[in-house]
């Protein structure tokens, strides 16, 4: 068993768009009706190139794509200043418990190192238990007292709050 992971290229969007799709449907299973997964056309067009908003890093285990993790740069004053934002992870059910997951994870902690990051940051839903428990046995921390908040900006027809 061996696993590599590396910065994904445009030819593996067809294998994160499968990813995705798993993530999506493993999110709606425990609640949550929303989580849309991506397509090639958005992935191509948002995550490579010169003006790319996200990055996306895959593991290869055996030569097969077997997980990926979607994450951009920020800014958090209260977490020493630049942090890196974890949108997407996921591996395949297969492949999961062979610590594709964790590589992922120390992949993008070393990118974020990289380029001046002093935290990795995300959200999962409470019912999400296996992912709670997958992350803490990584060493992170839940953030007490904290609310997940969001301002709709545009509904696809009209103007949203502001």
């Amino acid at each position: 068993m061996s696993i590599s992971v590396r910065s994904a290229k445009p030819e593996d969007a067809a294998a994160i768009v499968t990813l995705s799709a798993g993530l999506a449907e493993a999110l709606r299973a425990i609640g949550n009706p929303s989580h849309a997964a991506l397509d090639e056309e958005t992935l191509r067009a948002e995550g490579f190139g010169t003006e790319a908003v996200f990055s996306v890093l895959v593991a290869e285990l055996d030569g097969i794509v077997a997980g990926y993790l979607l994450y951009h740069a920020g800014f958090d004053p209260d977490r020493g200043g630049r942090v890196h934002y974890v949108v997407d992870l996921y591996v395949s059910e297969p492949q999961r418990r062979r610590g594709v997951g964790s590589a992922l994870m120390r992949a993008a902690a070393r990118a974020s190192r990289k380029s001046g990051g002093h935290a990795l940051v995300w959200w999962l839903r409470e019912a999400n238990r296996e992912a709670i428990a997958f992350y803490e046995r990584l060493g992170a921390q839940t953030s007490p007292r904290v609310r997940t908040m969001h301002l709709p900006l545009w509904t696809g027809e009209t103007e949203g709050a502001c």
